[in-house]
């Protein structure tokens, strides 16, 4: 799932802060292998950014209605 950081099926705030978490602490707060891939959601394929968790938190907020993904 898209934005699902911590792997739980479900896209919240808690995903936002786990990518926050892993981009300050990688050592002590690692995302998964399949983490990582649903946390790059913002441009994907850029690497995971504070973009990602942004549009988490706008997407959780309904700011937005679908996470922003690289235009092909």
């Amino acid at each position: 799932v898209w934005g699902d950081a911590n792997c739980d099926d479900k896209v919240t705030m808690a995903d936002a802060a786990a990518i926050f978490q892993s981009l300050g602490n990688a050592d002590k707060y690692a995302l998964s292998k399949q983490g990582a891939k649903n946390a790059d959601c913002c441009n994907n394929g850029d690497g995971i950014t504070a973009n990602d968790a942004l549009a988490v938190q706008q997407f959780t907020a309904n700011l937005i209605t679908k996470l922003p993904t690289k235009s092909a």
